[in-house]
């Protein structure tokens, strides 16, 4: 919760026990606004990644097979390579470039990921969804994703996120329901506390939000 984090790092730096933080933001977010009105602080702008930059990493991973990979993409399908902007996506890149071709959109590169993320769950087998349970799922992310940009929120209660699941399946019990969260939140959201017995969850990335 940043609201913990710029509590945490105020109580340090008022008491003078360290010499400097680091603190990385998104530019269009009100926690970079708060960070500036509390702090007195120095600001850096990282630029977008370029194709170089990427592929600079793609060699640091010392994988002949991703690397070759990697080359053959950016010969065939460059214009992908320049929507990999950011560390995020460079790094959902090097976990599925094997699957990837001339085609591929930065939206399937999400898609493929996030679906990858959800089969390697080793509770997926434990919940009471249809199959495939993937899709199952992604329709309930797909959910979320509608009710916080329609309400132009970047967080859910617990309460909202199991009536979207309810509403969706309503077959399941409270239980199964609550088995159900644990999967999604363990691959796609982080969990704030806000008082005893409430949480909100949030994405833990733009890019999964967007998808």
């Amino acid at each position: 919760d940043f609201h913990n984090v710029l509590s945490f790092v105020l109580h340090y730096y008022n008491a003078n026990s360290h010499n400097s933080f680091v603190l990385s933001s998104r530019l269009n977010t009100p926690n970079l606004t708060m960070i500036l009105r509390n702090l007195e602080t120095k600001v850096y702008t990282i630029d977008d990644l370029k194709i170089a930059d990427v592929e600079l990493y793609f060699n640091s991973l010392n994988n002949v097979e991703k690397s070759r990979k990697f080359t053959d993409i950016k010969c065939a399908n460059a214009t992908f390579l320049d929507d990999i902007t950011d560390i995020f996506s460079a790094v959902l890149l090097s976990e599925s470039i094997t699957q990837i071709d001339d085609k591929t959109t930065k939206v399937d590169l999400i898609k493929l990921n996030a679906e990858q993320r959800i089969e390697k769950h080793s509770k997926l087998v434990l919940i009471n969804l249809p199959e495939p349970k993937v899709l199952s799922i992604t329709s309930i992310l797909a959910s979320v994703s509608e009710k916080m940009q329609r309400s132009g929120i970047i967080s859910i209660s617990r309460s909202e996120l199991q009536e979207t699941i309810s509403n969706q399946f309503p077959n399941c019990s409270y239980l199964e329901i609550d088995h159900i969260m644990d999967v999604i939140c363990e691959i796609f959201f982080d969990v704030s506390p806000i008082q005893e017995l409430q949480v909100r969850y949030s994405y833990k990335h733009k890019r999964y939000f967007e998808f």
